[in-house]
């Protein structure tokens, strides 16, 4: 039984491993304004993240707040190849 226990255990690493792999080589996202939009939101100041959770900004309507629009970058070269 602990050769059976031992060969799922080396299947869960794997696996985690393979996830861990894919998020190391995540292209950048564009982000977007969920209330406008708008492609120019920021994080509100330069301790977001670090010591504080991310708080974004969008300079056209004001919204502040930590949910943003992610799109991946082909989908968006694909968006203005259309």
């Amino acid at each position: 039984m602990t050769s059976k226990k031992g060969g799922e255990n080396v299947s869960r690493l794997r696996t985690l491993r393979e996830i861990l792999g894919s998020l190391k080589r995540r292209k950048p996202t564009e982000k977007y304004c969920p209330k406008c939009g708008n492609p120019h939101i920021h994080l509100s100041s330069k301790f977001d993240v670090w010591i504080l959770p991310e708080q974004y900004v969008c300079d056209k309507c004001g919204y502040k707040g930590s949910v943003v629009l992610e799109v991946e970058e082909n989908r968006v070269e694909n968006k203005r190849n259309q």
